[in-house]
Parts: C-alpha cells; structure tokens; sequence
C-alpha cells in the first residue's frame, strides 16, 4: 500500500521532515477542527511526561518518547498557527539569552557568584530581568 507520507525525502533534516509530514497530513485532512484541540493535546502529552517523571523508578525510553510526543505536538500547534518552529524556537533562545546575560550583570552589581546562590534567588532575578528586557523593548 502507498503512503501519502512515501513523498517525503527521508533525508531532510529533523525539524523540515516534521514539517513536510504536517503538510501532508494536513492536505488528507488528519487535523483538529481548531487550534483548541492541538493544545488539549499538548496537555495530554504533557501530563504523560509529568506521569514519567513521577515514577519511581523512570524508564530513559518511555521518558524520550512521551518528550518526542510533546514536543511533536508543540511543533504541530505551529503549523495550525503558522508559526514557522525554527523561528519560533530561535527567537526563544535569543530571549533566553538576552534574560541570562541579564541575571549575570545583576548577579555581578550585588557582587554574588552566580554559583553560589540558591535557586530560588536565580528564579527571583530571572523574573527581574524578564521584567527588565520587556521594558527595555
């Protein structure tokens, strides 16, 4: 039996054969009627990770492929809202960037090492300098 999917070049890289599988999928018509059933599967898959996570005892596989799952289902949410991922995902690096450079140079003004402080403090000046870089923009 012939796919839809057999059109696809299996040596695209990861991120564009995602898409490409989306594409064509989508032009079957394999789609949530709205975006609203894309991200109740995103909590779905989500959950299922958090069920891993909780496990006595959590299996590295079953963990990479309830992760494979979200973030699957992450990058289909793109395609319904025609987010392309790769800028998407390039624009959250930037931002994370931007925010940790952030946390050092407030780190640096109180004259504390960015490793010898506790976690709760690091996710206290992270918000500050989240906070700072909106209103910078």
């Amino acid at each position: 039996m012939k796919s839809i999917l057999d059109t696809m070049d299996e040596n695209l890289p990861t991120f564009e054969k995602i898409a490409v599988m989306q594409q064509l999928v989508f032009k079957a018509g394999f789609v949530w009627k709205d975006t609203k059933g894309v991200i109740s599967k995103i909590k779905e898959e989500l959950e299922e990770v958090s069920a891993e996570l909780n496990k006595n005892e959590i299996s590295q596989d079953l963990l990479k492929e309830e992760i494979g799952d979200l973030l699957f289902t992450c990058l289909t949410l793109c395609g319904y809202t025609n987010v392309d991922f790769k800028d998407a995902l390039e624009y959250a690096g930037f931002k994370f960037e931007q925010r940790f450079r952030n946390v050092e140079h407030i780190l640096h003004q109180q004259g504390k090492d960015i490793n010898e402080c506790p976690i709760d403090e690091l996710i206290s000046i992270w918000e500050q300098a989240k906070n700072n870089i909106r209103i910078n923009k």
